[in-house]
């Protein structure tokens, strides 16, 4: 292990007095302090540092065979001595000043005259220092709606009547990335700012709280939190939710959190590791009187798994929107308990980057969440192709029922998606039209009937559980083996074939050319999202093109652009052997 012996340079300058759980700034890196003392085998006193960032680190807290303390994140742990290159922060009201007004005392060290001043012996005049500019910044001050000190060097509240005097308007304040080390300070500047409705709190590291705090009406108008990466757990959160009566918006992502449990011995759970023994146990949800008003919630990036997790939070009655990106889902679940009330509200889910096995979850989600209108899911294939075995039916099954079930459950991934959520209107962004809707429920309904042709109704309601209600709405498909002859016919009659010549740039080199029999009914996205994942170019940053003869000059060519991605290729007269290319139209 290697100390950081840095000395003073200064020895009339006291080096800081430090306490455990402080926060510190050192050579522009920031951590926390998780000791003091002496360590084995060395003189003097030590502080030993948890670094935010990995690369400041050399080890976990380790010295010899001796741990002094632990760190969150490996590596991230050194010792240091402690002298006045560690900075300890400033005061709130300060660092407002320095960033909105700025130094007095670095502005000018001397009061000039009038008629200016020149340097001594030289025909150097002394810049005029304007006082009345800087009392008129001073003044403007007390018109500051939103105060940002977002990196800044912010650790401690000061006089907060001082603060409340200067500031009284001000209704949004950043403190993200900060040295601020506990909610008490957090607390004693928001009480300073009686109109704050909007706390961005990111990126900071706090003292853990073990008891709900009192804190008055410091929270008291705060609508909207955001607390990503300050690696708290739920638990705390839940201990300083009666501060936050108002709270309508709450970002909490990217804390590792993995569980949302509510006590130490909750479900058999601690520091978020499953011991695999309460799966049967009844669950335990937070009360419709926690975050009662709470609308907005986003829990992106925790590495969350089990969505038990998630139905902790059914019983919220206000929230209209859930965040769960960049998690760990595989299978999603409908209500435990049928009591009607399972999400009563919820409209928006945003699921991107988890990776969900069956289609079973997309049927959970129409099924058990009644007010779903809104649905975000990773595409272009939010459900990898998906195999049904005969293990998975059970006994008495046939190879040929569960090759029927794997094909009818390759229709297509937001016609699969629109067909079996009766009630979503917007998916990934985009409007579902009524004639989108008719467009997916008839062809789903037709592929699933010609694909499970003998496929027992017991299996067919488990993997295609909206299939009988088509049915009912739009008529059962023809299944007949003349018809499905004869739309094999049509099929291959309809299918051409497109060479696409995947560039850089418009006049690129080209990197990859992909030949692909393709329906004329295909739409532009769907050819995006085929480019995209063969050729690793991000469908949003695509343009398809190709040149037809010009109808006007004869000789010339017109360049033709898939500009609609709802368009079908056949809207673009596309023939049968075009020739295309695809760039990436930001370059």
């Amino acid at each position: 292990m290697t100390l950081e012996n840095h000395t003073t340079q200064d020895s009339s300058n006291l080096p800081p007095v430090l306490h455990i759980g402080q926060r510190i700034e050192q050579a522009t890196f920031r951590g926390t302090v998780r000791y003091i003392g002496p360590i084995a085998s060395t003189e003097g006193e030590w502080a030993g540092i948890e670094w935010d960032e990995a690369v400041r680190g050399k080890h976990s807290g380790e010295h010899g065979d001796h741990k002094y303390f632990t760190c969150l994140f490996p590596g991230t742990g050194s010792f240091t001595r402690i002298s006045k290159k560690i900075t300890t922060g400033t005061e709130f009201l300060s660092e407002v000043k320095d960033r909105y007004v700025g130094d007095e005392q670095s502005l000018a060290k001397t009061k000039a005259q009038e008629d200016g001043m020149y340097l001594e012996g030289s025909n150097i005049k002394i810049e005029l220092f304007d006082f009345e500019r800087v009392r008129e910044k001073q003044r403007n001050l007390s018109e500051l709606t939103s105060i940002s000190l977002n990196g800044s060097l912010l650790a401690r509240a000061g006089d907060p009547e001082e603060a409340r005097k200067a500031l009284p308007k001000v209704e949004d304040l950043d403190v993200s990335s900060t040295l601020i080390s506990s909610w008490s300070t957090v607390s004693q500047i928001c009480g300073a700012l009686p109109k704050l409705e909007i706390l961005r709190v990111n990126r900071n590291r706090f003292v853990p709280l073990t008891e709900t705090p009192m804190f008055g009406n410091a929270f008291q108008n705060v609508r909207v939190l955001t607390l990503n990466r300050i690696y708290m757990s739920w638990s705390e959160l839940t201990l300083l939710e009666p501060s936050l009566p108002n709270l309508e918006v709450l970002q909490f992502g990217y804390n590792q959190l993995k569980t949302l449990n509510m006590s130490e011995d909750d479900d058999n759970t601690q520091d978020g590791v499953d011991n695999g023994q309460q799966q049967h146990q009844p669950l335990r949800k937070l009360a419709p009187t926690q975050f009662a008003k709470l609308k907005d919630l986003h829990l992106e990036g925790n590495g969350m798994q089990d969505w038990r997790e998630i139905q902790r939070l059914s019983a919220l009655p206000s929230l209209v929107s859930l965040d769960l990106s960049e998690n760990a889902f595989e299978a999603i679940e409908g209500s435990d308990n049928g009591d009607g009330e399972y999400f009563s509200r919820l409209e928006v889910l945003r699921l991107p980057d988890n990776p969900l096995r069956e289609w079973r979850s997309v049927d959970q989600l129409a099924a058990g969440y009644p007010a779903l209108k809104t649905l975000w899911l990773t595409t272009p294939e939010c459900i990898p192709k998906q195999v049904v075995t005969v293990e998975d039916l059970g006994p008495g099954s046939t190879q040929a029922q569960a090759s029927a079930l794997t094909k009818s459950l390759d229709a297509g991934s937001r016609t699969n998606i629109v067909a079996r959520c009766p009630n979503l209107t917007m998916l990934n962004g985009n409007e579902i039209t009524a004639k989108e809707r008719m467009s997916s429920e008839l062809y789903y309904l037709n592929y699933v009937g010609m694909a499970t042709v003998g496929v027992d109704k017991e299996l067919m309601k488990r993997y295609h559980p909206r299939y009988e209600a088509l049915c009912e709405i739009h008529g059962a498909p023809d299944t007949s083996e003349e018809t499905r002859k004869a739309q094999s016919e049509m099929l291959k009659d309809r299918l051409m074939t497109l060479k696409i010549a995947v560039r850089e740039t418009e006049g690129g080199a080209t990197k990859m050319t992909l030949e692909r029999k393709l329906l004329e009914t295909m739409t532009v996205r769907s050819l995006k999202n085929l480019v995209q994942k063969l050729a690793k170019l991000p469908a949003l940053r695509q343009e398809i093109c190709f040149w037809v003869p010009s109808p006007i000059k004869e000789g010339q060519m017109v360049k033709v652009v898939l500009a609609d991605d709802l368009r079908m290729l056949s809207y673009y007269d596309v023939k049968d052997g075009q020739e295309m290319i695809a760039y990436d139209k930001t370059k």
